[in-house]
C-alpha cells in the first residue's frame, strides 16, 4: 500500500501542475471538443508518467545481480551493515489516513450511484431512439442523464421537452458519463488533492459547454434557453456522477454561448503542458521529495516481522534462509537483486529443524554459537556464507583490514587468491580502490572463474 500511496502522491503532483497550465492557457478558449481531449490527456499523462519513469529506470540501470545458488557456492565477502533501520511510524500513519479517505470517497460514490439507480427504477421508462427516457414524479429534481438514461420530471417534460432532450441527449451520445467515471476514480485514489476535484469540475463544465452549444445549434432561441437554465438552477442534482442540466457556473456557460469559436492557432497553447510536465518531474526529483517518497514507498500498514532486526547475530532473523538487505529493505529471496548501495547479507539464527547444523568460524577457527553471539557487530569486518556443507565464516576487523583481507574457504581455512580489480575497464590496485567512495559506485559484478571484480562508476552527467 505504501507503493500505491507513492504513486498517488506523484501522480497528484503532476495533475496539479498540468491543471494550472490548462486553467491558465486553455480554459477560456471556445474549442470545446479539443479542451475535453486535453483534460482527458492530462488524466492519462498524470497517472501513467510515474510507472513509465520506474520502468525506464529499471531498464537503464545496470543491476547488481546474484542468485541463491551463487551465494551458497561462492565465498562473497561483504561489509557488516551494523544496526538495521526500523520502519518510521509517520509513513504507516499516512498510509492509514490515505486508506480511510479513499474508503470514504468510494463509499460516497456507491451511495450516489445507488440514489441514481433508485430514481431510475422508480420512474416511468420510455424507449426512444438512442436513449431511454425516465419520467419521475419528483418535481424538485432537475433533468439529468446517466449512461443511456435521460431523467426528467413530468412538469419539465410538459413545459420544454425539446431543449432539455437535446441537451441531455448530447451528453448521452458523447459518452460524457464515461469521462465522469474516470474523474470519479481519480478522486477516489487522489481524494486529498484539491486538483483532482477541480479537474472534475473543469471536465463537467466543458461537458455543459458542449451540450449548451448543441441546443443552440439545433435552432433553439438562446435567450429562452438561458432563461430555462436560470429557472432550473434551484433544482436538486447529482453533482459528481451524472450530467445535470442545472450544473453550476451558469455565468460562464452563458458567456461561452456568446463567444466566437477559437481559431486553430489557439490549440498551440496546449504545448504549454510540456514545460509544465517537466516542472512537475523536477519537483518530484528534489532530494527532499525523493527521500519522503522512498520512506512512504517502503512503509507498510502493519509492522513487518522481517524488517525489525536487532544488531545481535542470534536474533537478526526469525526464518531460516538468507536475509538480503537492499537499500534498507529486507527479504528472503533467490532471485535478482538490484541496489545502488552496498548489499548486506544477514545470517539467520539457528533453526533446530535443520538436519545439518551450520558450523561457525572466526578468523579460521571453529567456534560455538555462543562464542559467535559474544562478538560485537562493530568488530566484524566481513562475513562469508557457504552451503553444502553449511559454513559461516566471520573475519574480525584488523588494522588496515582491506590490505590484509582474506576469504575463508568452506573448511574454515584462509585462502588468498590473486584478485584482479577492474574499474570502468581499467585495472587498479586495492589502495586505489579504497579511495573510491561508495556513493560513486553504480554496479558491481564478480567473475568467479577468473577471480575478477568489476566496478562501474556512476556517470558524472547523472543528476
Amino acid at each position: 500500500m505504501g507503493s500505491f500511496l507513492t504513486y498517488s502522491l506523484v501522480s497528484g503532483l503532476i495533475l496539479a501542475i498540468l491543471l494550472c497550465a490548462y486553467r491558465l492557457f486553455l480554459a477560456g478558449e471556445k474549442q470545446l471538443a479539443f479542451n475535453r481531449g486535453v483534460i482527458l490527456s492530462i488524466y492519462i499523462i498524470s497517472f501513467s508518467t510515474y510507472p513509465l519513469m520506474q520502468l525506464a529506470d529499471k531498464m537503464s540501470s545496470v543491476a547488481v545481480t546474484t542468485t541463491f545458488t551463487e551465494i551458497a557456492n561462492h565465498p562473497i565477502s561483504l561489509t557488516n551493515s551494523g544496526n538495521y533501520p526500523s520502519q518510521p511510524i509517520w509513513g504507516t500513519i499516512l498510509i492509514w489516513i490515505f486508506v480511510i479517505g479513499m474508503s470514504i470517497c468510494a463509499l460516497h460514490s456507491i451511495i450516489t450511484w445507488t440514489r441514481i439507480i433508485h430514481v431510475i427504477a422508480k420512474g416511468r421508462k420510455y424507449r426512444k431512439d438512442g436513449f431511454i427516457l425516465v419520467l419521475t414524479d419528483n418535481f424538485s429534481l432537475a433533468p439529468f442523464s446517466w449512461m443511456r438514461y435521460m431523467v426528467m420530471n413530468r412538469a419539465d417534460y410538459d413545459a420544454c421537452p425539446s431543449a432539455i432532450a437535446t441537451h441531455e441527449f448530447h451528453h448521452i451520445s458523447s459518452f460524457h458519463w464515461l469521462d465522469l467515471l474516470l474523474a470519479q476514480a481519480v478522486i477516489i485514489i487522489n481524494w486529498f488533492n484539491p486538483a483532482a476535484w477541480f479537474m472534475r469540475d473543469e471536465l463537467m463544465l466543458v461537458h455543459e459547454y458542449q451540450a449548451d452549444m448543441a441546443v443552440i445549434n439545433a435552432g433553439h432561441d438562446p435567450r429562452e434557453y438561458q432563461m430555462l437554465l436560470i429557472k432550473k438552477a434551484v433544482g436538486a442534482r447529482f453533482p459528481s456522477l451524472a450530467n445535470s442540466l442545472n450544473h453550476s457556473k451558469l455565468k460562464k456557460r452563458i458567456t461561452m454561448m456568446y463567444k466566437s469559436k477559437s481559431s486553430g492557432e489557439q490549440r498551440l497553447k496546449a504545448l504549454a503542458l510540456m514545460p509544465a510536465l517537466g516542472l512537475a518531474l523536477m519537483a518530484a526529483a528534489l532530494p527532499q521529495a525523493k527521500a519522503a517518497i522512498s520512506t512512504i514507498d517502503n512503509s507498510r500498514m502493519l509492522p513487518d516481522k522481517v524488517t525489525n532486526f536487532s544488531s545481535d547475530v542470534k536474533d537478526c532473523a526469525e526464518k531460516p534462509g538468507f536475509m538480503l538487505q537492499v537499500n534498507g529493505e529486507y527479504s528472503i529471496t533467490d532471485s535478482v537483486i538490484k541496489a545502488e548501495n552496498p548489499i548486506s547479507i544477514v545470517i539467520p539464527k539457528d533453526n533446530p529443524d535443520i538436519k545439518n547444523a551450520p558450523k561457525y568460524y572466526i578468523d579460521g577457527k571453529e567456534v560455538s554459537e555462543s562464542e559467535l553471539n559474544s562478538i560485537k557487530p562493530e568488530d566484524i569486518e566481513r562475513i562469508s556464507v557457504f552451503r553444502n556443507p553449511d559454513r559461516t565464516c566471520v573475519t574480525l576487523k584488523e588494522e588496515d583490514s582491506f590490505e590484509n583481507s582474506h576469504i575463508l574457504t568452506p573448511d574454515g581455512k584462509h585462502n588468498s587468491p590473486e584478485i584482479t580489480i577492474m574499474v570502468d575497464g581499467k585495472k587498479i590496485s586495492k589502495k586505489e580502490l579504497k579511495a573510491i567512495k561508495c556513493e560513486n559506485i553504480d554496479s558491481i559484478s564478480i567473475d568467479k572463474t577468473k577471480d575478477i571484480i568489476y566496478f562501474t562508476l556512476k556517470k558524472t552527467t547523472e543528476k
